[in-house]
């Protein structure tokens, strides 16, 4: 999934989506897909793979979840497509703590 994200293919990554693929897989660096696609900007990704079973406050090993990685590329649609999201994202802080 990781895969096609980076080559921004947003038909093929809603295939993917539809035919069961693991949208939770993360790399050893505990990157999601959704992740990826909210730091590259793809809003459109990001739904799909939200409405497809995405944990939207998931954090990689640094502690960094889709919401901050889309505020720290600057894609202000995308911070709030995920902002608007229902449950609020949490925020974590690179020692583990979190706020809400």
């Amino acid at each position: 999934m990781v895969i096609i994200l980076r080559n921004e293919t947003l038909s093929l990554s809603h295939s993917f989506c539809s035919s069961g693929a693991n949208i939770t897989q993360t790399t050893r660096a505990g990157d999601s897909a959704l992740g990826y696609a909210c730091e590259s900007g793809h809003t459109e990704v990001a739904e799909i793979l939200l409405n497809s079973g995405a944990h939207i406050d998931d954090a990689e090993n640094e502690g960094r979840t889709p919401l901050m990685k889309a505020a720290r590329a600057g894609h202000t649609c995308t911070v709030r497509y995920l902002i608007s999201k229902g449950k609020f994202c949490r925020f974590v802080h690179s020692k583990g703590s979190y706020f809400e």
